[in-house]
């Protein structure tokens, strides 16, 4: 029972947190803010660079099955419904526009960058042999 009451009594003779203590803590939580910041932005850049990088393999891919769906490079480079500016690119060039992919069911919607908020205009197909390069613009 006696060491009951030296608890009871212990507790009552607390007063709280002095000024100086609460400084301590308010310092402390600083130093903290200070070195997390700017590591938490950076990760919001970085996901953002790595959902556009993703939207651009999606754009591609559907670039893809939109020249195998119509008979290969050849077919869908030679019709104007496809290719852009088939007029003025260059031999082996392909330049499809997001609407295409869009019109033909490949994609949903015109997406957009989520690093600048602008819309992907085309994606430019560039055939050289048997190796495609892809260029999401």
């Amino acid at each position: 029972m006696n060491f009951l009451r030296k608890k009871v009594n212990f507790l009552r003779n607390q007063r709280g947190v002095t000024l100086i203590e609460l400084l301590a803590v308010v310092v402390i939580l600083g130093i903290i803010a200070a070195i997390a910041a700017p590591n938490i932005i950076d990760s919001f850049d970085d996901a953002k660079a790595n959902t556009d990088a993703t939207t651009e393999e999606i754009i591609i891919n559907a670039a893809k099955r939109l020249i195998m769906d119509n008979d290969g490079f050849n077919a869908v480079d030679d019709d104007p419904n496809f290719d852009e500016d088939a007029d003025n690119n260059p031999a082996n060039t392909l330049v499809i526009s997001m609407n295409t992919l869009v019109t033909n069911g490949y994609l949903d919607e015109v997406p957009e960058s989520q690093v600048d908020g602008t819309a992907y205009s085309n994606i430019t197909v560039v055939r050289s042999g048997n190796q495609y390069t892809y260029t999401v613009n």
